[in-house]
């Protein structure tokens, strides 16, 4: 607990004032800094307002709240990442439950999402690599993940790669256990973010195919479910594809 504690109160009491202080020296913008705003506020658009959420208006809408301000090529000092929505659009049917919400209450209930998943990885991963524990065990694998720096950092920043790293964990230990069908569903849930999930699922079908009469249940959920995705996204938003290319 003492190094969670310790982890957390260096984010909070140094590194984040540094960044602050460096910023302003600077003349570097800051607004909220949240990974999930950009994902956010196209998935309110696009869902309320039927705007393009990879559009250059939506972007800089994007960029005011995340930065503070939009972004000036001219300014030496700004970043060059524009922050934009740059996510598959079918990212939208996860966040539409929070699109009417203020963004600071989807911000903190998100913090505690992650909070939770990170937790629920721990058996998770034990139970995929088939690792009984004893509690005092368990207990010390919860601490140490998270008073780390990379699961602080994508908490307080609300990063959705939590959320990808949970949905790979539950895919492991569901084949793990057997359920091929939901390992696929869930593998397929996590290509919402495809640089994380696309070397994973690449290498799991080439061990389903391995084997396709005992694990063919793998493919044919990571299969029918990317493509229910795909599918989805393609009625709601035509051509998102190119967009989304553009955009990343």
């Amino acid at each position: 607990m003492l190094l969670a504690a310790s982890m957390l109160w260096y984010v909070q009491n140094l590194l984040i004032p540094y960044q602050r202080a460096d910023a302003a020296a600077h003349g570097r913008p800051r607004g909220n800094l949240s990974d999930l705003y950009p994902r956010w506020l196209g998935a309110r658009e696009f869902l309320l307002h039927h705007r393009n959420p990879y559009s250059p208006e939506v972007t800089r809408e994007i960029e005011t709240g995340y930065y503070g301000r939009t972004l000036d090529p001219g300014r030496v000092e700004d970043p060059r990442d524009q922050q934009g929505f740059a996510y598959p659009v079918y990212v939208v049917f996860l966040l539409a439950p929070t699109v009417h919400l203020p963004f600071p209450a989807v911000q903190e209930g998100f913090r505690w999402v992650l909070v939770g998943l990170t937790v629920a990885s721990v058996p998770l991963w034990l139970a995929a690599l088939r690792w009984r524990s004893s509690p005092m065990v368990f207990t010390a694998v919860v601490v140490l993940a998270m008073g780390s720096f990379p699961i602080v950092q994508g908490i307080k920043l609300q990063q959705l790669s939590l959320l990808v790293a949970a949905l790979i964990a539950a895919c492991m230990a569901s084949i793990a256990a057997g359920h091929l069908v939901a390992a696929g569903v869930l593998l397929a849930l996590a290509t919402i973010k495809p640089q994380l999930a696309a070397p994973l699922a690449g290498w799991l079908i080439l061990w389903g195919l391995g084997d396709w009469q005992q694990r063919k249940g793998l493919i044919w959920g990571f299969a029918i479910t990317l493509m229910t995705l795909l599918g989805a996204a393609q009625y709601v938003l035509p051509g998102w594809i190119s967009d989304f290319y553009r955009a990343v």
